[in-house]
């Protein structure tokens, strides 16, 4: 009898550990069932026997669901049970076959029992609500990217994983964007005829198979594509998403996946090629993107802004830049002329406080920059663009001194010590850059580029690099002179004989750039100059070039 009345109150105290509102969650695609244990709404207001708080911590509690006609776990089936935590909600998962789970996917009412001290004490409680949930769709693809000619079809590129997604005709493909907080459908049909290897077509059968979804322009939505880049040339950075909808077991499904990448396709042949006829890449590179100076765009692998598409109408180029980190984001915009575009490397950009805000606060891998050029005719029209998302890298040097002598290059480098420097290192196995540039007539061009390999340690906060001509690495096609030797004397003799050019030297890595000008001959005493530094591949430009821009751009 003494036992009997010790299990009855103790059920009554153990009762109030969980509140009513805890609830059953069904996902219909996986066929389990979540139950979600939320603690009672005043559990640390229970004075009198809070058995929940004194004797259940760290306990094994047995846990059961009951509908009317069928318990799980059924019979026979291994115990389902977790491990009591005061005042933390809790989810126990039951798995089920798809002809158990489809038994009770219409059933509204539910009991939960739970068998505390291994089936000592048992409480039985009813859920406050069940919900069965569209399928998550999150982790459908390891890389997707919207590659678009401007005003044209739209290829959405997809390297899929394997995902519970039917290729029938049940399946509804749409490309999806935000108009003035509005969400807009285009539909993406699948292709009949003539259709691209991975391509979404009527043969479709396997998700995973395919790696193209293709929007294609009709007669019939040419008013959609027409909302889309107007909203897109906009503001860039709208929401886009690919979405899945199909039904299952009679639950509408819905999977969305969100495109961040948006890159250009070449459809007017704009590529340039090297030496060896290998085309450049035409994309573009954010350079300095989150420097306190300035930053720099510049075209990826080539040492030219002129593209061999330039022969066509194309008058004037607008830049539209983004750096963001999920919280802020910045922004700068700017138009050039052609002529303007085409002789020098690259567009020196003024910084402002929002971009040094990112980086006191920067994430690695976490910002990210997009850059878009666009070509325009004399109308105004956007003839062709060029596109490339990246993840924005940190520039760490804040101080530098050069020396350039008959054959060696001296730097004197000071690092900042803000955390995001210190935890980098790049290692000697990369290749890092030297580079050779001068301004003429207000624009930055290249005398060539040498390379040679160094390690650079942010930890070390002053460093002194001391390169040989022996140091680098042969490239004859990149010099303007044939040796580094003569490529050097060349230079000084620029420097030294014609005052209306300004020389300068690069020392680029793969997240920093330094630009130089007036550099130092080796006849000179060495001259203390202050450097702007990028986190590009290539190139950046100092404060006083973006001034020389600045007025002849007025003029």
């Amino acid at each position: 009898m003494f036992i009997i009345y010790l299990t009855i109150q103790s059920a009554q105290s153990f009762s109030e550990c969980f509140s009513a509102l805890s609830f059953i969650r069904g996902n219909a695609q996986t066929y389990q069932l979540d139950l979600h244990l939320v603690p009672f709404e005043d559990l640390d207001k229970i004075t009198s026997q809070n058995l929940c708080s004194i004797y259940l911590p760290g306990k094994d509690v047995v846990v059961k669901i009951h509908y009317n006609d069928i318990s799980f776990p059924l019979p026979g089936a291994p115990t389902v049970k977790f491990v009591y935590a005061y005042n933390v909600e809790t989810t126990v998962t039951f798995q089920l076959t798809q002809a158990d789970y489809n038994s009770i996917v219409d059933k509204q009412n539910a009991m939960y029992e739970l068998w505390y001290d291994v089936n000592l004490i048992k409480v039985n409680n009813s859920v406050g609500n069940i919900q069965h949930t569209k399928y998550n769709g999150t982790g459908c693809f390891q890389k997707i990217r919207l590659n678009y000619t401007i005003y044209e079809d739209i290829d959405i590129i997809a390297v899929p994983n394997n995902c519970f997604v039917v290729m029938d005709a049940n399946l509804a493909v749409s490309f999806v964007f935000a108009e003035n907080g509005t969400n807009v459908k285009i539909p993406v049909l699948p292709c009949a005829s003539g259709c691209e290897a991975g391509e979404y077509s009527t043969s479709s059968t396997a998700f995973s198979q395919v790696s193209i979804y293709r929007v294609k322009k009709t007669l019939a939505n040419e008013n959609l594509f027409a909302r889309f880049y107007k909203a897109y040339v906009a503001y860039r950075l709208i929401p886009i998403q690919l979405q899945f909808e199909f039904d299952t077991n009679g639950i509408n499904t819905v999977i969305q996946q969100p495109i961040q990448n948006k890159t250009t396709k070449d459809t007017y042949g704009c590529n340039r090629t090297d030496a060896n006829g290998v085309p450049y890449d035409p994309h573009l590179r954010l350079c300095s993107t989150l420097n306190p100076g300035n930053m720099f765009i510049q075209f990826r692998d080539s040492l030219s802004n002129e593209l061999q598409c330039d022969t066509l109408t194309a008058t004037t180029v607008v830049y539209d830049d983004y750096i963001w980190d999920g919280k802020t984001t910045f922004r700068t915009q700017g138009t050039l002329s052609l002529e303007a575009m085409n002789n020098q490397i690259g567009v020196p950009i003024e910084l402002d406080d929002t971009l040094r805000k990112l980086r006191n606060e920067y994430v690695w891998k976490t910002t990210m920059s997009l850059v878009v050029f666009s070509y325009l005719d004399a109308d105004g029209k956007i003839l062709f663009e060029l596109s490339t998302l990246r993840t924005a890298f940190i520039g760490c040097v804040v101080k530098s001194t050069l020396v350039l002598k008959t054959s060696q290059i001296l730097f004197n480098v000071q690092y900042d010590d803000i955390i995001a420097c210190t935890s980098q290192y790049i290692s000697p196995t990369g290749k890092n850059t030297l580079g050779v540039f001068y301004v003429e007539n207000g624009f930055l061009h290249s005398a060539g580029f040498y390379r040679f390999k160094v390690a650079v340690d942010y930890k070390i906060l002053f460093q002194t690099t001391v390169v040989s001509c022996t140091d680098f690495e042969n490239s004859t096609t990149a010099y303007e002179a044939q040796t580094c030797t003569e490529n050097q004397k060349l230079f000084k003799q620029k420097m030294k004989y014609n005052p209306n050019i300004y020389t300068g030297m690069g020392y680029i890595s793969e997240n920093e750039s330094i630009i130089l000008l007036n550099t130092v001959n080796e006849d000179l005493s060495p001259i203390y100059l202050p450097l702007i530094v990028t986190g590009c591949v290539l190139v950046v430009v100092v404060g006083a070039l973006i001034a020389i821009l600045v007025l002849t751009a007025a003029k």
